[in-house]
């Protein structure tokens, strides 16, 4: 049997890895923790665990505690808050006999910073809207007297070009040399909250080629979503690169590409086998669960 950790269990990439892992072609034991006692993710699973905010000196420590009280095999990052203790931990991980599908610390602190992530990529060829991170003048095109002049702060923020056509994320599920096991490229065609909640999986070389130069130039390892949004010209920009399963996920699972075997299979270092995508649309909903 291969037992799975799954942190920040309340969050829907957890909830979706769960689903992933109940319906995966091996026997899978599930252990999962999070902060709140209340997260859904806790009680779909053989061992829900509260411990301490990633934040907190002693996160690891339990972290690697609980891969020794259980036996773990396999972590499956789907939040974002640890994403950085792990992957400078891993060795500490690997050494307990647990294998952990992690981008490099580089790629994660790329990656969560919009403007580094910019900055990273503007010198490639890859397809981005200009982003601008410094203090900035808003004035009227016509006028005089300094009248109707701001001063635009940004501090943490970015402007971006505004891109007035389709939203996508790609599921891209990468080995540990950055290889592209595969890939799901799924329309965004509604969200809530930042959360796809209709979403429509179909092929699209030209998206599909934008993805495979990015995840290069970033060394992606192991499971990524990145966002990419059209032009009025519908041509596919990049937003933006999430080293982690997405809240959508789960759809790719929908659509017949078990993200959860690829792992285990790396894991059992059996091949995995090429998979294709059934193009489907799918809408979701909520689930309650008594506790």
């Amino acid at each position: 049997m291969i037992t799975t950790l799954i942190t920040e269990a309340g969050g829907p990439a957890a909830v979706g890895l769960i689903k992933a892992l109940k319906s995966a072609s091996v026997k899978v034991r599930i252990v999962a923790t999070d902060i709140d006692p209340l997260a859904s993710g806790l009680h779909m699973v053989d061992y829900g665990i509260t411990i301490c905010r990633a934040s907190e000196d002693n996160y690891m420590d339990e972290i690697l505690n609980l891969i020794k009280k259980y036996q773990v095999n396999v972590i499956v990052p789907t939040g974002e808050h640890d994403l950085q203790k792990l992957s400078e931990n891993r060795q500490n991980i690997e050494q307990l006999g647990c294998k952990i599908f992690i981008s490099d610390k580089e790629t994660i602190d790329i990656c969560q910073d919009k403007f580094k992530f910019y900055q990273s990529l503007k010198h490639t060829e890859l397809p981005l809207p200009t982003t601008i991170s410094k203090d900035m003048i808003l004035k009227p095109k016509r006028g005089s007297g300094s009248r109707g002049i701001q001063l635009i702060k940004l501090e943490d923020c970015i402007i971006q070009d505004y891109l007035s056509g389709k939203e996508y994320t790609v599921d891209v599920f990468c080995d540990m040399s950055s290889n592209i096991i595969t890939h799901i490229i799924r329309e965004r065609v509604t969200t809530k909250a930042g959360i796809s909640t209709k979403s429509k999986v179909l092929f699209d070389k030209k998206i599909s080629s934008v993805v495979r130069r990015m995840v290069q130039h970033l060394s992606i390892k192991g499971p990524a979503c990145i966002q990419l949004r059209e032009n009025e010209d519908g041509e596919p920009y990049i937003i933006e690169c999430n080293p982690r399963l997405g809240g959508g996920t789960y759809v790719s699972a929908l659509a017949g590409v078990n993200y959860a075997d690829i792992y285990i299979n790396m894991f059992l270092n059996k091949p995995n086998l090429p998979q294709s995508p059934k193009e489907i649309t799918v809408t979701r909903h909520f689930e309650e669960i008594v506790v």
